[in-house]
């Protein structure tokens, strides 16, 4: 749902956060939603076409971090990816008005790593002008969950990177 906030309220959101989420008007439906959770979404460069659109005379560039288990089995993690791919190619259009890839879904960095008990894959890519604007974490055989959090919630696990900590830290450099 963040992803609809963000691309429907670009005056209210700055940035983005998504943990285990899908793309841009992925689903209009219960059943069309667990088929993109299942199966992944539309076309990632049309919803980010679309998504550009829906931002209307408020459009603005919009700073992305994704988080996605390897072994989600709730949300294929082929959804991190689409989400990713589809704030790449709105970025792109917001840049200039044009699908001229000033904005990809490349990474220009990749770092692994390990953190409280859990490997990570962590993708950083670029806006125009070579500075980060996206970034995608793929915590490694994680399932459907919040990383780092609190044993006592649902869908938590308490190994991996703090979720939180890196959210905060993301939306204060951007």
């Amino acid at each position: 749902m963040s992803v609809n906030m963000a691309a429907s309220y670009p005056d209210v959101f700055s940035k983005l956060g998504v943990v285990a989420g899908l793309e841009y008007d992925a689903a209009d439906s219960a059943i069309t939603g667990v088929m993109a959770m299942s199966y992944g979404g539309p076309d990632p460069n049309e919803s980010g076409r679309n998504a550009y659109t829906e931002m209307g005379t408020r459009k603005k560039r919009m700073p992305v971090i994704v988080f996605h288990g390897t072994a989600d089995s709730t949300v294929n993690p082929l959804n991190g990816s689409q989400v990713i791919s589809q704030w790449a190619q709105t970025n792109d259009y917001i840049d200039d008005g044009i699908d001229n890839d000033t904005v990809t879904n490349g990474a220009v960095q990749t770092v692994q790593g390990s953190t409280n008990g859990r490997s990570y894959v962590k993708k950083i890519y670029n806006d125009a002008s070579g500075k980060p604007l996206l970034e995608k974490w793929e915590i490694k055989d994680a399932a459907h969950a919040w990383f780092g959090g609190s044993s006592s919630g649902s869908y938590t696990d308490t190994q991996g990177p703090n979720t939180s900590r890196l959210l905060y830290d993301f939306f204060m450099r951007h």
